[in-house]
């Protein structure tokens, strides 16, 4: 059984917690580490207990607390060589020796967990979005990316549960009070993905065989819960594609802990 629970996916901070068989991984740590603790409580998990962190990148929403939970618990970080040299100083020292470097297309195997790391379009160094396989089930998280190009689609063809980008409406967005500086950086190929993007991207990935869809890292002032979904529907429904019929839909939020599948 391929277990994981979304503890948090927005801008304030993003954490998935996974296990599989004897591995217990955390993707990305971007809580400190006294909250995510509390939220792996809520699962009857032991942060003590993880085999592993998987960083994406090196934004402070993504490693916040991944310094003090690599070295309190002595935990192994895997991380691409480029993203270890970026972490924010307010991380802390994470000594080589603690590092497992990553690359991409470069498949991990855990038992019988693989992991492979996929390079996605993003502002930061190197960006990793990841996809992990068993022989009961696959999962993919694709957050921070500015589009989704053909070659990542379809490593995604076969998967069963998908929590990918849907972090603002165009509309939302360019009618706010952000600078033009900051509007011209999300919706740039190196940005973040926004809610028609990230419908247009579904409906080439979704097979219609039940597959579990989370949208993921949405904008606090730039979208809502609602409307993603309702821009989401919208579109595949013209794919002939019906959320809750072919497929599950659901929305990540940061301060609700997305129940354990």
């Amino acid at each position: 059984m391929l277990y994981f629970s979304i503890l948090a996916s927005s801008s304030k901070g993003n954490a998935l917690y996974v296990e599989h068989q004897q591995q217990r991984l955390l993707i990305d740590a971007g809580l400190p580490e006294s909250k995510l603790r509390l939220r792996l409580q809520l699962l009857g998990r032991n942060i003590a207990d993880l085999t592993g962190v998987f960083i994406s990148h090196e934004h402070l929403d993504h490693v916040q607390g991944v310094g003090t939970i690599v070295r309190k618990y002595k935990v192994p970080l895997y991380i691409t060589e480029e993203t270890y040299q970026c972490l924010p100083k307010s991380v802390g020292t994470i000594p080589k020796s603690a590092c497992i470097f990553i690359q991409p297309e470069e498949k991990l195997t855990m038992e019988s967990l693989t992991i492979l790391p996929l390079e996605l379009s993003h502002d930061a160094k190197l960006t990793l979005g990841f996809k992990l396989n068993c022989p009961e089930a696959s999962l993919a998280i694709i957050t921070d990316l500015g589009y989704l190009p053909a070659k990542i689609i379809d490593k995604l063809n076969s998967i069963n549960t998908l929590i990918l980008e849907s972090n603002h409406d165009t509309e939302m967005l360019m009618h706010g009070k952000y600078p033009w500086y900051l509007k011209k950086r999300i919706i740039s190929d190196t940005g973040h993905l926004s809610n028609t993007s990230a419908a247009e991207a579904l409906s080439k990935i979704l097979r219609k065989k039940g597959e579990q869809v989370y949208l993921g890292h949405l904008s606090a002032k730039n979208n809502t819960p609602d409307l993603a979904l309702l821009t989401i529907r919208k579109i595949l429904s013209s794919y002939n594609i019906k959320p809750n019929h072919d497929f599950s839909l659901a929305v990540a939020k940061h301060h609700d802990l997305l129940p354990a599948r």
